[in-house]
């Protein structure tokens, strides 16, 4: 919505004005412009033409993103690391809050997060104790493209096993 005064108290003063832009509006799909005074009273205001403008299309593309294989395939302590990777990011706000294992058995770690920049970060799983695997999941918003689009949900990725059992 957008909210202009173009006053005036003679008709027909004729010219365009701007109400909005960068609204989502395809071809072929219904909608219509109403337009108000905003007022308590039972005043109106109407238009004799409205002109449509084709400026670009509304980008409504996420970035994409991606977890590859960790470092390791087997280890009693870590560390082990992914590399996650966006692609059409303008932003990048991954934290630890937003990753999750799945987990089996008791394997555990602690995630952290390094790296700047739109296209990549490096997520470190430390201090693993336990028995089983662990994977990684992503929660969905850890990126953003310049019209707002927020990057999905992202895993399982490939597993990691953690061994800590000693031999018998």
């Amino acid at each position: 919505t957008s909210i202009q005064d173009q006053s005036s108290t003679l008709a027909n003063q004729g010219g365009w004005f701007l109400v909005a832009e960068n609204k989502p509006f395809e071809a072929g799909m219904s909608g219509y412009l109403e337009l108000t005074n905003e007022s308590a009273d039972t005043k109106y205001v109407s238009a004799d033409a409205a002109k449509w403008v084709f400026k670009a299309p509304f980008d409504t593309t996420p970035p994409t993103v991606s977890i590859s294989a960790p470092s390791v395939t087997l280890t009693k302590d870590g560390p082990v690391t992914f590399t996650i990777t966006y692609d059409g990011a303008d932003s990048i706000t991954l934290k630890p809050e937003d990753i999750s294992f799945g987990v089996s058995g008791t394997a555990w770690g602690e995630p952290s997060v390094s790296g700047s920049g739109t296209t990549t970060r490096t997520v470190t799983i430390s201090s693993v104790t336990g028995d089983g695997t662990l994977n990684l999941y992503l929660a969905p918003g850890t990126a953003s493209d310049a019209a707002g689009n927020l990057a999905p949900s992202a895993g399982p990725s490939q597993a990691f096993a953690v061994d800590n059992t000693a031999p018998a």
